[in-house]
């Protein structure tokens, strides 16, 4: 279980039924040592907002990427080579996400317009689901690399995890999608506020938050 301090409340990142990581609020929760002043923390990941987000298509994204990890790494302390098979992983998700044409999600597509794309093949469309869970139980869902590549401690070390989304009302509209990996919290991180649980999570914990053009615009 991860925690990330919000402005109001205390939202907590856990592992679910699923295997996944999805993000839910806890109680309300003011206690005065949980932020300080921003000028007097030193976050996980200390890079600016604008160092981490990319817009572009899917090859020169599949390009960057790397570069993004190691640079977050680097800033949190970390060493990058211990999230190699992390990086493939995602790299490999992003690859696959991108494969998605309009003819394709409109085959999966159900009656209510829900678009089941884990019904492809033998399950690698599922992490490009992640919208459509979120719509349905309200809640975001981010897949923990960490656990899909290797056995690790996530009381002692950071893991990361990603979340793909589409763009606009689905897949079959062809208008892209969006990807944000993270580093995972560990107990007695200093964190500053966010607009919202999401922006306070990618304030800290951010690697990359990208906007992968659409099929049309490539």
């Amino acid at each position: 279980m991860c925690r990330f301090p919000t402005r109001d409340y205390v939202a907590v990142l856990v592992r679910l039924e699923d295997g996944r990581f999805g993000m839910i609020p806890g109680a309300l929760f003011n206690h005065p040592d949980i932020f300080k002043p921003e000028s007097d923390v030193h976050v996980p990941v200390p890079l600016s907002i604008q160092s981490r987000e990319f817009r572009g298509t899917t090859e020169e994204f599949l390009k960057e990427f790397p570069d993004f990890v190691a640079r977050a790494a680097a800033a949190a302390g970390l060493d990058v080579n211990q999230y190699q098979k992390e990086t493939a992983l995602i790299l490999a998700a992003v690859r696959t996400c991108a494969q998605i044409t309009p003819q394709i999600a409109n085959s999966v597509t159900d009656q209510s317009g829900q678009e089941m794309l884990e019904t492809i093949g033998s399950g690698e469309y599922e992490a490009c689901n992640s919208g459509r869970r979120q719509l349905i139980r309200r809640q975001p869902y981010y897949t923990s690399a960490s656990d899909k590549v290797k056995t690790w401690d996530s009381q002692r070390e950071r893991g990361l995890v990603f979340a793909i989304n589409v763009r606009g009302e689905g897949w079959r509209y062809g208008q892209g999608f969006t990807v944000e990996v993270d580093f995972t919290g560990l107990k007695g991180d200093e964190t500053v506020k966010g607009s919202n649980v999401f922006a306070t999570l990618f304030d800290n914990y951010g690697v990359v938050r990208a906007e992968i053009q659409g099929r049309e615009s490539q």
